[in-house]
This record gives structure tokens, C-alpha cells and sequence, in this order.
């Protein structure tokens, strides 16, 4: 876990209003003491001193900040030396680590901001805060860092910054009194502009490590994509990759859905609060959601409580009422935007500018995916079905009667080829126009439907030309269905504004013959039929 990366979950701390730094997990130990050093003053007759740390010890930063630690520690007659990162958001002092010849150092890695206490007064006043001869009193009450009362006298304190904001607060106290002077506060100022400096390279560093790690998980999620044949399976994938590479508290993918609509497809909640419920509708105007998918332009709010002016994250009537920081970002491709995505975390400015960078070359990975799978199905829909009737277009309904015939040789069952033709159809559309065309095409398509079975195979097979392969059936049945569609079509005209017309149809109709079971040989059967059905006139059923 890379430096100071979780300082709002439990075991885990990150410094408030920052964009960069991060921290790892908690743990306790004891360092190297300092050996025993006779004629020491106070800390002779004492313990050796106990390093305590608020995180696992071992990287480079926690090394480094441990020797800025040692070296008050051995540089002057302290009893206690400490570094307290600030979290403004919970209200809390996190320690980050201590060194201290007392047995009452607090063991609590988190303390509350509490008024008139040492560590207050420097985070809130962002200067210095001396004190050269404290009563036992002052010492109890101000000391806050101490489970019972210790008889300090001194204390020295100076805010750490991050940008503008303190970060930290980096003291150390004493059981002498005017233990701390001008050169000892320069020390202080010194060491403290030196953990500044310390937080801002390991700051950069944590995002190369994080960009590396991006990189690594993004890779993966394109190969996982290819497989994913849903876009529910995209936004499964989508939502576990972000779980995987970033920190949050709450998480939301907003997209359509298979009906168009708007609407939160994946919601995640690590924190205690209330979040969005998944299938909540998104409404584009005014919201944070709307704003990214219209600009195709992420947003970065270090904190939502001042930053939203009035604008929502998802839609008016969401209870939502938390102050985080916030990332969103567009899911798009070249083409189109298919919804978003955000991230909350709970400290102020969490989010880095390698966190954007990340989110947003997934989301468009994302749009991308998104795009091909429903090109994909849009041109196998294209291959499978007839635009103008939603029946099966010739390629498929062949391929599958081909099957049919091969199984029913086997078996040994009965088939018909049926095909029914509009009569004069092309002087219907050459009268009336192509629309009236269409109209007919799809009243004769719905009674075909309305006529066969399940398992029937039907499809489009010419401009007005309709195939039905009727399983299980004889030619007598064939013959008696097919006059039944016959007679529904004569009987239903054909409306378009204010036109009615009156359709025929004639009909082909071709048996099943075990010892050639081919589609070609039952296709020109049927067509011979069908020509011999026009040939009298139409509106009429012949059998071969």
C-alpha cells in the first residue's frame, strides 16, 4: 500500500484537502533505542525510548520521517517528539509516528480535535506554538497526546504545510522548563519545511507507482472486455477494475439501459452514509452526471459541500447529504457518450491528477467496448432479421430450415415449404407508393405469426415474398393452414392515412421427400407452385 493511502477507513489514513500524498496501514514497534547515557539529565534515569509508529515501518518515506524523529531526539533534551497528520474532514489528529521516553503516550493512533489543546492551537493558528513553563494543570489539559498526565514543562509545535493547508503537526515536549528557544524553534521550522518537501516527492512518486498499477489493470480489463458479450457484463467489469485500482467510499456507473433509459446500472457504498440506489434515473440537467456526459469532460471537486452550487450528482430528490471529494467521468467512444462514472472519498481533495488520467482512459475503454458489442449485435440483427418486418431475413431462415431438413430425415417426421406472395405487389407500390408497400408487408407478416406454431420457421424470402417452413406437418394440413392465412389477409385491408386497400395472396406449396432432403430441391418445388398460383389469377394455394 503506498504512503499515507487510506487516512479515512479504519487501519488506514490519508491527510485531508491534499490531492497527492497517501498513507498505508497502521502498526506498533519498538525501534533501536538509544543506548544509555549516564549524566543525562532526565532521560538518564528513565527507559530507554519507544518509537511508535501509526503505520507499517519500512518505506522510504517513514523511514525518512523516522529520522527527522531521532534527530530532535537526539539532538535535545525532549521527552516526547511526534508527527500528527491533520484530518480536517473527521476531525482528527492521526499519528503518524512517535518517539517518546514516557509510558503513557497515548496509544490511540487517532485523537479529536479538541479546543485549547497543543496540537489545535498549532493546525488552527498555522504558526508555532511555544510554551517554556507549563503548570501541572496546563500540562494536563493541553497535552491531549498523553493517556494520563505527564509533568512536561516545555512544549514546541509547528504546522507542517501541504500547498496552502496543514497537513501536519510536527512537536515535541519536554520535562524541563525553557527548553525551547529561537534556535531550537529554527530546528523545528527547519525539519518541518524538510517533511513538507518529504510529502511532496513521495507524493509524485505514489502516483508513478499508481500510473504503473493503472496501466497494469487496464490492460487486463481490454482483454476481459473482448469476451464480454452484454453491456451488463461491461459494467460488471467496469465495477470490479475500479474496485480493484482505486480508493473510494462510494462509487456509481450510470448508463442506458436496453430501453433507453438514463439510469445508475452499478452502485457501490464502503462508507456509513446514505449513497444512490442502483436503478435510480438520472436526470441530465443540473446534475454532475448531465454536465460530463454533455461536455465529455471530467470534473474534480475537492469538496462537494462547496463546490456542487446547486447542481446535484445524479437527480433532485437523491438524499445525499455528505461532504467528500468527488470524480467523475465521461463512458464514450468516438461516436457517442453511454453514460459515467463516480468516485466519492471522504477526505477533501483526494483525487490526483493521476487518479483522472486513469479514470478517464477507462471510461473511454469502456465507451469503446460498449460501442463494438452494440455494432455487433446491430449487424448481426441486420444478418438475422428483416429490417421491415422483424421476421428472419433469407440468409438465416435458409440456414435454419436447412437444419430442420436434415433432422427431419433422421427422425423421420413430416415437413411443408410453404411461400406466400402478395399479389401484384409491384403495382401496389408503383399506385400508392413504397410506404403502402411496407404497410402490406408487415399486415401479412403479423397474420403469417399469428398462424403458425412456435417452432415453425418463417421468414422473408423475396420483395413480397414470405417463407414457412411448418414442421411436423402433412400437405393436406399445410393446405388448410395456408387457406386460413389466405382467407385472413383477403379479409383484413391494409390502412395507410387515408387509404385502404384490399390484399390477395397466393401460395406454394412443396412436400417434405425423405430421400432428397435438401432445401434447394423443396425451395423450387414451392416456387413452381407459386407460379402456377399467379398464373391463375393469384388469391390461390397449388401444391407439388
Amino acid at each position: 500500500m503506498s504512503f499515507f493511502k487510506k487516512l479515512q477507513n479504519p487501519g488506514s489514513d490519508r491527510m485531508p484537502d491534499q490531492e497527492q500524498p497517501h498513507a498505508g496501514s497502521f502498526a506498533e514497534g519498538v525501534s533501536q533505542p538509544r543506548p544509555y547515557r549516564p549524566g543525562e539529565g532526565p532521560g538518564a534515569a528513565i527507559k530507554p525510548p519507544v518509537f511508535k509508529t501509526g503505520r507499517e515501518s519500512g518505506s522510504d518515506i517513514n523511514k525518512a520521517l523516522e529520522q527527522v524523529l531521532w534527530i530532535v531526539k537526539e539532538s535535545l533534551d525532549v521527552h516526547s517528539v511526534f508527527l500528527f497528520w491533520v484530518n480536517r474532514n473527521r476531525k482528527q489528529f492521526v499519528l503518524e509516528s512517535s518517539i517518546t521516553d514516557s509510558g503513557v503516550f497515548s496509544a490511540e493512533e487517532r485523537l479529536p480535535f479538541i479546543e485549547g489543546q497543543f496540537l489545535q492551537m498549532v493546525a488552527d493558528g498555522r504558526k508555532p506554538v511555544i510554551r517554556f513553563r507549563l503548570t501541572a494543570e496546563e500540562a494536563a489539559r493541553c497535552a491531549g497526546y498523553y493517556s494520563f498526565p505527564e509533568k512536561i514543562q516545555s512544549f514546541a509545535g509547528v504546522p507542517v504545510f501541504f500547498g496552502e493547508e496543514v497537513c501536519a503537526v510536527f512537536g515535541a515536549d519536554s520535562l524541563r522548563a525553557d527548553c525551547f528557544g529561537g534556535e531550537e524553534l529554527s530546528v523545528f521550522n527547519r525539519l518541518a519545511d524538510l517533511v513538507s518537501h518529504l510529502v511532496y516527492i513521495y507524493s509524485g512518486k505514489d502516483d508513478l507507482e499508481f500510473t504503473g498499477k493503472a496501466a497494469r489493470q487496464t490492460s487486463l480489463y481490454m482483454i476481459e472486455l473482448g469476451r464480454e458479450r452484454e453491456v451488463s457484463g461491461i459494467i460488471r467489469q467496469l465495477a470490479e477494475l475500479i474496485g480493484e485500482l482505486m480508493e473510494f467510499s462510494y462509487a456509481a456507473v450510470v448508463c442506458f439501459d436496453e430501453e433507453g433509459r438514463l439510469s445508475v446500472q452499478k452502485s457501490i457504498s464502503r462508507g456509513d452514509q446514505p449513497w444512490i440506489e442502483e436503478g435510480s434515473d438520472i436526470a441530465l440537467d443540473h446534475s454532475i452526471i448531465g454536465g460530463v456526459m454533455r461536455s465529455l469532460r471530467p470534473v474534480v471537486l475537492k469538496s462537494t459541500e462547496a463546490s456542487l452550487d446547486g447542481r446535484y450528482r445524479f437527480h433532485p430528490g437523491e438524499a445525499i447529504a455528505m461532504n467528500n471529494s468527488l470524480l467523475a467521468v465521461p463512458v464514450f467512444s468516438n461516436q457517442k457518450c453511454y453514460g459515467a462514472l463516480l468516485l466519492e472519498h471522504e477526505v477533501r481533495g483526494w483525487f490526483t491528477h493521476a487518479h483522472v488520467q486513469a479514470l478517464e482512459q477507462t471510461g473511454y475503454m469502456t465507451g469503446l467496448a460498449i460501442e463494438n458489442l452494440l455494432l455487433t449485435a446491430q449487424v448481426n440483427h441486420q444478418r438475422i432479421y428483416d429490417e421491415t418486418t422483424g421476421l428472419y431475413g433469407l440468409g438465416f431462415f435458409t440456414e435454419q430450415v436447412s437444419v430442420e431438413l436434415v433432422r427431419a430425415a433422421r427422425v423421420g417426421y413430416d415437413c411443408c415449404l410453404v411461400l406466400f406472395e402478395i399479389d401484384r405487389f409491384e403495382e401496389l407500390e408503383s399506385e400508392h407508393g413504397p410506404l403502402i408497400g411496407e404497410e402490406a408487408l408487415r399486415l401479412l407478416a403479423r397474420i403469417l405469426n399469428l398462424n403458425l406454431r412456435n417452432f415453425d420457421w418463417l421468414g422473408r424470402v423475396g420483395p413480397a415474398t414470405f417463407g414457412a417452413l411448418m414442421v411436423h406437418t402433412e400437405a393436406n394440413s399445410a393446405h388448410l393452414i395456408s387457406g386460413k392465412i389466405r382467407e385472413s389477409l383477403a379479409s383484413t385491408p391494409v390502412r395507410l392515412d387515408r387509404t385502404e386497400l384490399a390484399l390477395t395472396v397466393s401460395v406454394g406449396i412443396s412436400r417434405f421427400k425423405r430421400e432428397k432432403p435438401s432445401l434447394e430441391a423443396m425451395m423450387t418445388g414451392a416456387r413452381a407452385a407459386l407460379d402456377r398460383a399467379r398464373e391463375q389469377g393469384g388469391n390461390n394455394i397449388k401444391t407439388t
